[in-house]
């Protein structure tokens, strides 16, 4: 590390000492830091305890007051804002300069040093070895783009080594075109074209056993992200960045989603340095980017780290604030979940998430029925999480409220301890349905990630099938543009085979009664002797009670309303399941567009 700098102020008259020490802070935890503020310090990096690489990258908002300095395995990433004092790398570290501005850089021991944006306001300087007990050691700095407003240096009077090798077309020196390779001048103005467009224009000096080379090549690869240490969501489109160095033509882009041990091919590419990559749906901690030269597989690199894909998907739906809860009732809490999780871990905060309670680990059914026991509180919070990963997890988007009603008070419909127009609207709507309340409502612009079998689809029906009996598929759903079909591009298959359901569930219903659902149907099916389909609910998920099965033929060319009674299975009852069913009889069944669902609706009486 630096040594600690003391400013010592004499004064005089009074014949006392004041010492101002100035620090920098040490990063040196083995992890990723991104800089994205301003900091009134220095920053030292370097190794973790265990030895492994601290990274640190500075993001267009970070600003450094002090000086940044890197050693022993450490990674440096100026990819934006603004180092105001200088730029150091000692021991095996690596920089990279990208964007941003830097007030000077020098590099110094075995670092590596990659420049290829930005702006270095001080210029370039390239010293070698920092102390003279510490061997023959070299330095190298790369260069093939930014701004380097002073001069480039290689090498110190104290005849320390150091390799500076720049990248480019039409080198001059003092206006002398000069070839590829070691530069036979000491000193004078450099002039020439990075390939990343900006010119060169700066004098330089060449010292004791030091060199400046220019090179069109050699090749090289330089991963930029995914580097290590990000959560990229599955499905997401994640852009893969790189630097080239030298005239690679085509890149092989591959992701391990198991540390390296399998290599998945994502695509090869010309002439770009980034790719947006469409993330596989997977859920690993062990991810790795590799990209390779396609004509030359030895020419490559990959992520210094591992990265995460985490395609499992949670979405708290109730409470998620504003909700006004009574202390000693209960909550039904609900979520969607997308993907394999099969437990989560609910939490709830009474602080605004300050700090955080654990309610319960439960299977991943979609509901939990939270008995509220108080603590009054204006800053109730729920937080869901996937036990595997728990990175993966959804929190209220706001607070809500417990309290507790000291008495009953009289026109307090809806149980929040005052009597106000809600209690009004409550009435009205009592009225007007007859005692019911929602329990849910899927309009299925998003998807429930319901259980799907044979031909059900989730997404857009495109308007087709029905040439040889009944009527097309719609060209969207009820009140959106998805819904759950069978074959959404056309007719069911005619093959004997089935049954194949769509299953909603689990849900809790333990606080309901005289519960109905209702759905938007759009149904084409041959008679229940070729293929036949049930609307089926089951409060245990394995038996099943048929609520309605097609009696004959149906051609529906418009959305139906439908409404069925399932309070004879559902009714106060914990995990409540809907079923939806189709099955080919016979082989001389007709092909029709088969079902269409969308808008589903549970009601019931509390």
């Amino acid at each position: 590390m630096r040594s600690k700098s003391i400013l010592v102020v004499v004064v005089v008259m009074s014949l006392s000492l004041c010492v101002v020490p100035t620090f920098a802070k040490d990063y040196d935890d083995g992890l990723t830091h991104n800089i994205n503020r301003r900091l009134y310090e220095g920053i030292d990096v370097s190794n973790g305890p265990e030895g492994n690489a601290t990274t640190v990258n500075v993001l267009s908002g970070g600003r450094l007051t002090g000086s940044l300095w890197a050693y022993e395995d450490s990674k440096v990433n100026i990819y934006g804002g603004i180092i105001d004092s200088d730029l150091r790398s000692f021991d095996k570290s690596q920089i990279n300069i990208s964007g941003g501005s830097v007030g000077s850089f020098s590099a110094y021991d075995e670092s590596k040093v990659y420049i290829s944006g930005g702006t270095i306001l001080g210029g370039v300087y390239a010293g070698g070895e920092a102390s003279p007990d510490m061997g023959t050691e070299i330095c190298d700095v790369y260069i093939s783009g930014g701004v380097i407003s002073g001069s480039i240096t290689a090498g110190s009077i104290d005849e320390d080594s150091s390799r500076i090798t720049i990248y480019g077309r039409n080198f001059a020196v003092d206006g002398t075109q000069v070839a590829y390779g070691e530069c036979l001048y000491s000193s004078g103005h450099l002039t020439g074209r990075l390939p990343s467009g900006e010119m060169l224009n700066n004098d330089f000096s060449i010292r004791s056993n030091s060199s400046l080379t220019f090179v069109p090549g050699p090749d090289e690869l330089l991963l930029l992200s995914p580097n290590g240490s990000e959560q990229i969501p599955g499905g997401s489109i994640h852009s893969i960045e790189w630097a080239t160095y030298g005239s690679i033509d085509t890149i092989l882009l591959e992701y391990s989603a198991d540390n390296g041990s399998t290599w998945i091919d994502i695509d090869t590419v010309s002439g770009t340095n980034s790719y947006q990559w469409t993330v596989p749906e997977i859920n690993s901690e062990d991810c790795l980017m590799r990209i390779s030269n396609a004509d030359d597989s030895n020419v490559n690199d990959t992520s210094d780290g591992l990265f995460s894909v985490y395609s499992n998907h949670l979405t708290l739906n109730i409470p998620n604030g504003g909700e006004a809860l009574i202390a000693g009732l209960s909550c039904n809490i609900t979520w969607l979940a997308k993907g394999t999780a099969e437990n989560v871990r609910i939490e709830y905060s009474r602080n605004a998430g300050d700090t955080w309670t654990g309610i319960a680990t439960t299977a991943n059914t979609g509901s939990y029925l939270w008995e509220l026991n108080g603590p009054e509180s204006h800053e109730y919070l729920i937080r869901i999480s996937d036990t595997d990963f728990p990175n993966i997890n959804d929190t209220s988007d706001s607070t809500f409220t417990v309290s507790t009603c000291q008495d009953d008070i009289v026109g307090d419909i809806n149980g929040d301890c005052i009597v106000n127009l809600l209690d009004l609207a409550m009435i009205a709507q009592n009225w007007l349905t007859d005692g019911y309340v929602r329990i849910f409502l899927y309009d299925l612009e998003q998807s429930p990630s319901w259980t799907i079998e044979g031909q059900w689809e989730y997404g857009q029906p495109l308007g087709l099938g029905g040439s040889a009996a009944g009527h097309s598929d719609p060209d969207s759903g009820s009140s959106g543009s998805n819904v759950y079909g069978v074959n959404l591009s056309g007719d069911y298959t005619v093959a004997i085979d089935g049954p194949y359901s769509l299953i909603a569930g689990p849900y809790d219903c333990r606080s309901f009664h005289d519960l109905r659902l209702r759905f938007a149907r759009w149904l084409n099916t041959d008679g229940p002797d070729y293929v036949f389909c049930t609307f089926d609910v089951s409060n245990n998920g394995s038996d099943w009670q048929t609520v309605w099965q097609n009696d004959s033929t149906v051609t529906d060319s418009t959305w139906q309303g439908i409404e069925y009674d399932v309070s004879m299975t559902a009714d106060n009852q914990q995990a409540v399941y809907f079923r939806w069913t189709y099955e080919i009889l016979h082989d001389r069944a007709y092909p029709h567009s088969g079902w269409n669902i969308d808008d589903i609706e549970l009601l019931g009486k509390r």
